[in-house]
């Protein structure tokens, strides 16, 4: 396992489905130079992978909170889908990913070092987060967006006195997104293919959220 101390979830599908409101341009004779405002409207469906850096649990974290993220690795990859509906300008996303991720390793959630006899063993993390975001594309291959993630992070663990049981954080954290994307003219079949690479940052740090980085696939109708 890498590091113990962050964790990545995967809100992936958030910015793949992002990438059709950039590339979102008039379905007809668009130039891949053109960087001129716009306008266009239709449905985006995307698929994409990618990873989310967690880079410490804040200091106003519980205990409890700060032992499980000791536990987790550094990165954890995930994917997941979304769709997407362009309004000329101005999009709007939603998305959702279910991931789970195995850990193995113990969790000092009481927070006592020297003592591990009370700590519990993770088995796995599962993330299942559902996600909203507005849309706002200034020009033909960039694209800007504000969000919210919703949902919760369960862990799978024996606990100090050899009981199996879950663990579960529920997250609402909002965020601010960037990305570029690359799409192709779908003047005759009317479907465009779409590339993206996008970065998540939330606007708050919390226990188990962090910066995503991820790339996605997809298709503009």
């Amino acid at each position: 396992m890498a590091q113990a101390g962050r964790f990545t979830a995967m809100p992936i599908w958030i910015g793949l489905v992002m990438a059709f409101v950039a590339v979102a341009a008039d379905a007809r004779g668009q130039n891949v130079t053109d960087l001129t405002t716009k306008k266009a409207v239709g449905v985006g469906i995307f698929y994409g992978i990618g990873t989310i850096n967690l880079s410490g649990p804040p200091d106003n974290a519980t205990t409890e909170q700060k032992g499980y993220s000791g536990a987790l690795p550094s990165q954890i990859a995930g994917t997941g889908p979304a769709i997407g509906l362009s309004f000329g300008q101005w999009g709007l996303v939603f998305g959702g990913d279910d991931n789970t991720v195995a850990i193995n390793r113990f969790a000092d959630v009481k927070g006592t070092p020297g003592n591990p006899a009370d700590d519990v063993f993770v088995h796995s993390v599962r993330r299942v987060n559902r996600s909203i975001t507005a849309l706002w594309q200034p020009y033909r291959w960039v694209y800007f967006g504000l969000g919210k993630d919703m949902g919760s992070v369960s862990f799978s663990q024996t606990s100090a006195a050899g009981t199996k049981e879950t663990r579960r954080f529920n997250f609402s954290d909002d965020f601010y997104s960037l990305g570029l994307a690359i799409g192709f003219d779908p003047t005759r079949n009317k479907i465009a293919p779409i590339l993206t690479v996008f970065t998540k940052v939330p606007t708050t740090q919390t226990a188990f959220n962090g910066v995503t980085n991820a790339v996605g696939v997809g298709f503009y109708f």
